[in-house]
């Protein structure tokens, strides 16, 4: 074979494994780019999972705060009607 013969070989095959090369880290990037959208999907499904358990459970805070308002609101009552007995 001339030498000439073997470069082109050379020549080709390197071309060959550039593109595949090539090829290869644009697959790469595609798969990183879609796992890092899919981890951004997950951390937002989990932060709206977050934001609404804390909702709920500032609900159910405002739920006793409003009970216990409700309570101290009936014992001021408890407390006049007992000033104004001790009263006659």
């Amino acid at each position: 074979m001339p030498v000439l013969q073997n470069a082109e070989i050379l020549n080709v095959s390197y071309r060959i494994l550039k593109r595949d090369l090539f090829r290869g880290k644009m697959i790469l990037f595609a798969r990183s780019t879609a796992l890092e959208i899919a981890n951004t999907r997950a951390r937002k499904k989990a932060l709206a999972d977050a934001i609404d358990d804390c909702s709920s459970t500032c609900d159910a805070v405002d739920a006793q705060i409003k009970t216990i308002e409700q309570f101290l609101e009936m014992l001021k009552a408890v407390l006049k009607v007992m000033r104004s007995q001790i009263a006659q």
